[in-house]
């Protein structure tokens, strides 16, 4: 295996192409991302995510409901600028949808001996445009493999039975 490897060398793309190197990108501020960020500052974060998300035909129409209000790619989003009613709102639909994410993930998968199974990845033709889904399957675990390629069984109790 070594002298295998001896034989491959690593190098940027630009000095196999013997031209120079692009660029260096520009730093990205990322924003501190914790628990109870996404229960507060949701818009704040999804604003600064969406940057970084090109915009597919079928979120079209959802971006543009989004605009309305105030969520736009890499747009500030000052929640303290909000009139109280809008306040009130928006901190109500933060933690309704953060309730129905907990709800849908909980729910992944048939249960079986107490065990979910299921899978809720994939790619975009996968989830059809089901985005509670795509959150409920985020929220379970980042990176998941489709149901061709892994099963991730899911329990919160250990089976025993209470005396």
């Amino acid at each position: 295996m070594k002298k295998i490897q001896a034989d491959y060398t690593a190098q940027p793309l630009s000095a196999y192409l013997h031209q120079p190197p692009p660029p260096a990108p520009s730093a990205i501020d990322f924003p501190k991302f914790t628990e109870e960020a996404f229960h507060t500052e949701f818009p704040k974060l999804l604003n600064f995510l969406l940057q970084f998300c090109p915009e597919v035909p079928e979120e079209t129409a959802m971006r543009i409901q989004f605009a309305t209000i105030g969520i736009a790619a890499g747009k500030p989003f000052e929640f303290d600028k909000l009139p109280e009613a809008q306040k009130a709102e928006m901190s109500l639909a933060l933690k309704e949808g953060y309730a129905a994410i907990e709800k849908r993930r909980d729910a992944i998968g048939r249960n079986v001996n107490g065990w979910l199974v299921g899978s809720a990845f994939g790619n975009r033709g996968f989830f059809h445009g089901d985005f509670l889904l795509r959150a409920a399957a985020a929220m379970a675990g980042l990176y998941g493999n489709d149901a061709e390629e892994a099963m991730y069984p899911l329990t919160t109790s250990s089976g025993r039975q209470q005396a």
